[in-house]
């Protein structure tokens, strides 16, 4: 019966507490009947299935008390129990919902009472469990049910939205987790104000929405703020459920009346329990947050009235209260024995376990805080650094101040708007996945600021380093680019291009003099005919050398693909042209990569592609004819003379494919080895530049193998050994290859990726660790739970790269985390280029740059072991 689907109505026999319309202006006891309407019916959106409600229940008639539907359902109990409770017939749907701290998928069923034409309408943006309250208004819907279920079918939460009979919609909630089995008729607070379900409301003062229904103990949510607007999903006495964009919390109601805005702010304090007593969730609101003892110490931040607003308590004697709370004054007084009666809690000398300072942290981290409350509260920042970008890609980038504290085995981070005042946060304790790592600050011998986001290292011309910067987007979402050169001794930089979205690759000229790179412009004035643009710079000036206009579309062609390359002094553009009938031809134009004289020009019958090197060659390598993606290969690969443009070598049915993993950094820091890998149907096959012959074949499947460039003398092999894909396979072998022979020189499980040889020994990832092996045996030295794409060796270190874009030095002798980089962002970019891959952390001459995610690219000062 049950129809997973994410818009339709399947109405129900509803049983419960659903009925409540017949309670005449009060919450019924809960032993009262709940009135039902005759003229309403359950069923779904097919006709067969119009029922009276009785007819699904239990033994033929429905539950009518609020009692029932608390025996009836509970934490934990199965769908099956709940279709033989409350009947078959619901609408049901897949949402996520942030519980104990994470985004988990749940199941929604949805049962609703309504005469025979209501049909309910699932709103995107509306959130995870919304009643229809037009419905309840016109009259058509009188109750909805929402359960709530785990992935393995277990009930985690309930809640029955119904209509009184003044027309006021209300919600019954069963005990789950924190919450206590509750109506919002029981909330006098929310009556005095008139807060209602469906409003939309502000809070008074900004503070920590909790996670009420996923454990046994209030759990932090997010944190609300004054200038926001939230919608209220359900209340209970004492409390209101928040939604702002699907993310859902719950807040004390006190906080969206006026008298919230009587708090004032005091200087921090530390202070100890006269006796045991009751620390409430809100000041007055006789409802118990937490049970502390006499002698207890709680710091105290705010205060209203006769109570302090406090944390407490700071040890394990006490009940653990869930974040902010309220102490009556009579029941504290101050800390004679405290030298100086408070010490910020970041501070060294105090002694907060993770899960009291995280109650901290989510009680006073209030957004648009001001840097001298936190100064006061929390102590100096441990170290300053620079966010990623915050901006969109297509605007100016924009990064962030951020204060990282880093105390004992947890971390938090702050970031700072413009106007100082408080953004957001990260706070993570110490756990498996998120082992504390101590900062290191390290000298900088230079840094530049870029005007793009990402920076990476491509290549170098005599003392410049060219470096490529890139917004960060991609697909749509990619707008801008550039390309500068710094001086490697001073980082004066000396030339930048700006560029947009429309870059096509980037290639140097054999002798470092020149570097080219294409461009497009679909400008509407051409009528569609698409114009290319080749342009070619100084590497000392970055002053145009020459430019070329291409139009290749006519009324007939297209452009199906477009590249350029280099060998020897030439540069060349090809392009494959075609209609939608699937015919196609190719042409090539050379020119010389000084003067932008043409040297030659030839067509094909057939697509023509490009071998897209960075560095020229001392051939032009072309692919004549189409790739076979779907099995077989027809197309041909020919090395070109770059002087007269003729065929020097031809390998029929290969292809040149770049997303192999085979070609390595491809950087311009050592000599070309003279070699490109082509693609047979089988196999990867090492082909000879200048002569075309074959040197080295490793096989392949697609799915099955992986392949990663180590340096020119080694590979890592990835197959699968149970005849399922890579990603499904539960049994992987990764083989270190010798390059000249393809002999496996040793055999692991698992699955590897990249690498660096340093001396004798390999550093690799392996599933998401990495690895120190000997490398003439493989023998494991050590494996750490880091995982990388990055492996650069300095002195008595391997630095890597992180899952946080992180810097971070491991101890070569043991693998142990020695320290995170502080203020270095080495963020992940989705790109075809390899050099990207490459180019954000570079070891060159004993000196190591870094690119970065946050607008910089910077040269690090010599540094030793602490």
């Amino acid at each position: 019966m049950v129809r997973i689907r994410w818009i339709t109505v399947l109405m129900i026999g509803l049983t419960a507490a659903a009925l409540a319309g017949g309670c005449e202006g009060k919450r019924p006891a809960a032993d009262d009947p709940i009135g039902v309407r005759q003229d309403m019916t359950l069923r779904d959106d097919q006709a067969d299935w119009e029922q009276p409600l009785q007819s699904s229940a239990v033994e033929g008639s429905a539950p009518r008390t609020t009692a029932q539907i608390s025996r009836l359902l509970h934490a934990g109990m199965t769908q099956q129990e709940a279709t033989q409770q409350l009947g078959p017939a619901y609408d049901a749907y897949t949402l996520s919902d942030y519980l104990n701290g994470q985004w988990i998928e749940v199941d929604i069923w949805r049962y609703d009472y309504a005469n025979k034409d209501y049909r309910f309408v699932f709103r995107e943006g509306e959130g995870l469990i919304t009643p229809d309250l037009t419905a309840f208004q016109n009259d058509v819907l009188q109750a909805q049910l929402f359960l709530e279920w785990s992935k393995d079918g277990k009930l985690i939460y309930a809640v029955l939205y119904y209509e009184d009979a003044d027309g006021n919609v209300h919600n019954y909630i069963p005990a789950f987790g924190n919450l206590p089995g509750t109506s919002s008729e029981d909330s006098q607070l929310a009556a005095k104000n008139g807060i209602k379900i469906g409003q939309t409301v502000g809070v008074k003062r900004n503070g920590a929405a909790f996670d009420l229904k996923s454990a046994p103990t209030p759990q932090f949510a997010f944190l609300t703020s004054v200038s926001e607007s939230y919608q209220i999903k359900s209340l209970m006495a004492h409390f209101a459920e928040l939604d702002l964009e699907g993310s859902r919390g719950w807040v004390p109601l006190w906080y969206l009346t006026e008298k919230a805005m009587e708090i004032r702010e005091i200087k921090p304090q530390r202070m100890i329990m006269t006796g045991s007593g009751t620390a409430e969730w809100y000041p007055n609101a006789g409802l118990s947050a937490a049970e502390l003892v006499q002698g207890e110490s709680v710091y105290i931040f705010e205060e209203y009235g006769d109570y302090y607003g406090a944390v407490a308590p700071l040890s394990k004697k006490a009940d653990q209260s869930p974040g902010l709370v309220w102490i009556k004054k009579s029941l504290l007084r101050s800390d004679e024995e405290a030298d100086s009666g408070y010490t910020p809690l970041l501070s060294a000398d105090t002694k907060l376990d993770s899960d009291l300072l995280e109650i901290a942290v989510n009680s006073l981290l209030r957004l648009g805080e001001s840097k001298k409350r936190i100064r006061e509260v929390f102590g100096e920042p441990h170290f300053i650094e620079t966010s990623n970008n915050v901006i969109p890609t297509g605007e100016p980038m924009k990064t962030l101040e951020q204060w990282r504290y880093e105390h004992a085995e947890t971390l938090l981070v702050m970031t700072w708007d413009e106007d100082g005042g408080l953004r957001g946060y990260l706070f993570e304790a110490e756990d498996a996945e998120h082992r504390s790592i101590a900062s290191r600050r390290l000298d900088w011998q230079w840094r530049v600021q870029s005007d793009m986001a990402y920076n990476f290292l491509i290549g170098q011309a005599e003392n410049l380093l060219l470096i490529a910067g890139h917004d960060g987007g991609f697909s749509g979402m990619h707008y801008d680019s550039n390309l500068y050169a710094v001086n490697r001794h001073s980082g004066a930089k000396v030339w930048q291009v700006d560029l947009d979205f429309s870059l096509i690759g980037y290639v140097m000229s054999e002798d470092e003099k020149y570097i080219a790179f294409m461009s497009y412009d679909s400008n509407p004035e051409y009528e569609g005919k698409t114009i290319y643009r080749v342009h070619v710079i100084d590497t000392q000036t970055g002053e145009k050398r020459w430019e070329k206009e291409l139009q290749y579309a006519t009324d007939k062609d297209q452009v199906w693909g477009i590249g350029i390359a280099a060998a020897g002094q030439t540069l060349a553009v090809g392009v494959a042209l075609g209609d939608d009938s699937g015919g196609r031809r190719g042409k090539i134009q050379a020119w010389e990569m000084d003067s932008g004289e043409p040297m030659w020009e030839r067509s094909f019958d057939q697509a023509v592609y490009l071998h897209a090197g960075y560095f020229a060659e001392s051939r032009l390598l072309a692919q004549i004819g189409p790739y076979g993606l779907d099995g077989g290969i027809s197309a041909g690969v020919i090395g070109l003379d770059p002087i007269s443009g003729k065929t020097a070598w031809t390998n029929r049915k290969r292809e040149l494919r770049t997303s192999h993993g085979l070609g390595g950094d491809g950087r311009n820091f050592k000599p070309g080895a003279g070699e490109v890998w082509t693609f047979s149907e089988d196999a990867w096959v090492l082909t000879e530049i200048a002569t075309g012959k074959e040197k080295l074949s490793l096989p392949y499947e697609e799915g099955y193998y992986i392949y990663s460039h180590i340096n020119d003398r080694y590979i890592l092999q990835v197959k699968s050994r149970d005849g399922k894909p890579l990603h499904l396979s539960g049994d992987t072998a990764t083989s270190l290859i010798e390059a000249k022979s393809g002999d496996a020189i040793w055999t692991v499980n698992g699955s590897g990726w990249r690498g660096k040889v340093d001396g004798g020994y390999i550093y690799y990832s392996i599933d998401e660790h990495v690895r120190m092996a000997q490398l003439a045996t493989g023998k494991v030295i050590w494996e750490t739970d880091v995982n990388s794409s990055a492996f650069v060796p300095y002195r008595d270190y391997l630095l890597v790269n992180n899952h946080a874009g992180d810097v971070v030095a491991l101890n070569k002798s043991d693998g142990s985390i020695a320290w995170r980089l502080s203020d270095a962002r080495v963020g992940w970019l989705d790109s075809y280029y390899p050099y990207f891959e490459y180019g954000m952390i570079t070891g060159l001459d004993g000196t190591i740059y870094l690119g970065s995610s946050n607008g910089y690219f910077t040269k690090v000062a010599n540094f030793d072991a602490e």
